[in-house]
């Protein structure tokens, strides 16, 4: 009898949690202590894989939203499942996050800004390159990743296998495709995926720079801290090394280089395109890229010589 018992227990949770997971569960709109223990036992197993397999695929389907990039390019952002993005995040959160000044708890773009602020306030002749991805999220092998993750945080595997381990679906206006490689840029564990299967290339191209040199990252937004004359040395190293480790490409066009003295650009420098060193630029072009979507302190501004906009 309580052998029994038990059991329609457990039957019944395991319905309760497939219905949670399944879309908006009542209990969502009650959060009393019963229902959030439920919410909790429902997070924990989806968290450890063990969600029903019928729900899965619904998890995992995601609405594709195209957003206008500053270039004139589109930005495809996949927003999945709500419950699937709070277990997400929760992973996110708990998860150490190494490797990058994205991955910072809080303030990492504060963080890199001042690093750079500092470096060319100490040294005025001292040159920054900023290079950016193209494609990057969408370039990525989910095969590498998912090796990577194996070995760095093996508790987070079972869960980033079960929508990764599979071909992505999404739809869009009525339209659906799929996707097998990449990671879904609206995942909020995808930075750090990201981040994890770039570290090695990052890794790579640190060593074979000079001491005296550093390299920065911000998920694909790479900056070089060098001389003027090693600057196009740098760059190529840093740009072949995450292109050989991870196949990412550079966007050329996005490149840029600036420096506290100013000036003509550093040999080399010119052959990338008339844009890209803003050293001799007025003061309104005298700018770096800064990693999309963020906002760089006033400081870092008022050093490089430019002026702060929105976007």
């Amino acid at each position: 009898m309580k052998l029994a018992a038990k059991e329609h227990v457990a039957a019944k949770e395991r319905c309760e949690c497939q219905n949670l997971v399944q879309g908006w569960h009542p209990i969502l709109r009650r959060p009393r202590p019963a229902n959030l223990e439920l919410l909790a036992y429902a997070a924990t197993r989806l968290a450890n894989a063990e969600a029903p397999a019928n729900v899965v695929p619904g998890l995992a389907l995601a609405r594709l939203t195209a957003l206008s990039k500053r270039d004139g390019g589109v930005r495809g952002i996949a927003t999945g499942d709500v419950f699937r993005r709070l277990v997400s995040r929760a992973l996110a959160k708990g998860w150490a996050r190494p490797y990058q000044f994205a991955l910072q708890p809080r303030a990492g773009t504060d963080a890199l800004a001042a690093h750079v602020c500092v470096a060319l306030d100490q040294d005025p002749n001292q040159v920054l390159v900023s290079l950016d991805g193209r494609s990057a999220y969408d370039s990525i092998s989910r095969t590498s990743f998912l090796t990577a993750l194996k070995s760095a945080a093996p508790e987070l595997l079972p869960f980033v296998r079960l929508f990764y381990g599979r071909s992505s679906a999404y739809c869009w206006w009525g339209e659906s495709g799929q996707g097998r490689e990449g990671c879904e840029q609206g995942d909020p564990l995808s930075p750090a995926l990201f981040a994890l299967f770039q570290h090695a290339a990052l890794c790579q191209a640190s060593s074979t720079l000079h001491s005296a040199e550093r390299l920065l990252a911000f998920l694909d937004d790479l900056y070089v801290l060098t001389t003027r004359e090693r600057a196009r040395e740098a760059r190529d190293t840093v740009v072949q090394a995450v292109q050989e480790g991870c196949g990412i490409g550079s966007n050329e066009g996005k490149t840029r280089g600036n420096s506290h003295a100013g000036g003509e650009p550093p040999p080399g420098i010119a052959e990338l395109g008339a844009d890209v060193w803003r050293g001799n630029k007025p003061s309104s072009r005298a700018r770096l890229e800064r990693p999309a979507h963020t906002h760089w302190p006033p400081a870092f501004y008022r050093i490089m010589g430019g002026k702060q906009d929105a976007h």
